[in-house]
């Protein structure tokens, strides 16, 4: 007499995404369907089983992205850059709290450059401890050092884009179209947890309003 495993949760309609009562496969003789079903056992929570959403075509989605990702990036080659930077914090901070500190450093550049700066904000979480920081593009910041090449210089000395910085540690350097800043930045506009922003009156085309349809 051959044997096989009963599953009673695979006669019973579950709806995905959902948690389910478990029952245990009841190992039974194959023929005997006049065995009564299984008595229901409750034992807490380990009777419950996860029941999955239907899998998703991610690849599509993930070729998607890298297109919308591109058409960023030559969106941006457009426009005059002079500077990339990188914006951490020292103290932990919600993401409305970094912008502001964003958009008022942006102001105090302004202030030194005399000029109407405009920039494109990317938001990072880190990989290995997922702290937030930004990363940004920058032009029309005039004769403002990007670093002045100190050492050990207080957060918010208002010697260089790098040290004027007040919230934590920033690395600012020339914008160089040849180490790939502008596509590091893009990725940012469909990572899942990123933000970005842009701001200023950007000196380069028009922009392109399709851009935006995509």
């Amino acid at each position: 007499m051959s044997e096989d495993w009963f599953d009673p949760i695979k006669s019973r309609p579950a709806r995905a995404g959902t948690v389910q009562r478990y029952f245990p496969p009841v190992h039974r003789a194959v023929g005997r369907a006049d065995d009564p079903a299984p008595k229901e056992i409750y034992r807490g929570g380990a009777d419950l089983k996860w029941i999955p959403e239907d899998p998703q075509n991610y690849e599509s989605k993930q070729r998607a992205a890298i297109a919308v990702r591109d058409e960023w990036a030559k969106f941006l080659e457009n426009f005059m850059w002079d500077e990339f930077a990188t914006y951490t914090f020292a103290e932990p901070t919600t993401s409305a709290g970094a912008h502001h500190m964003f958009e008022s450093h942006l102001k105090f550049l302004e202030s030194r450059s005399g000029l109407g700066v405009y920039a494109f904000r990317a938001d990072e979480y880190g990989t290995l401890h997922g702290r937030f920081h930004l990363h940004a593009l920058l032009g029309n910041v005039g004769d403002f050092p990007a670093d002045c090449g100190k050492k050990k210089i207080q957060p918010g000395t208002p010697c260089c884009g790098a040290h004027s910085w007040p919230c934590g540690w920033a690395t600012v350097s020339k914008y160089d179209p040849d180490r790939g800043a502008v596509s590091y930045c893009s990725k940012y506009v469909t990572k899942g947890f990123g933000d970005w922003g842009m701001y200023g009156d950007f000196i380069g085309r028009e922009m392109d309003k399709k851009l935006f349809d995509l």
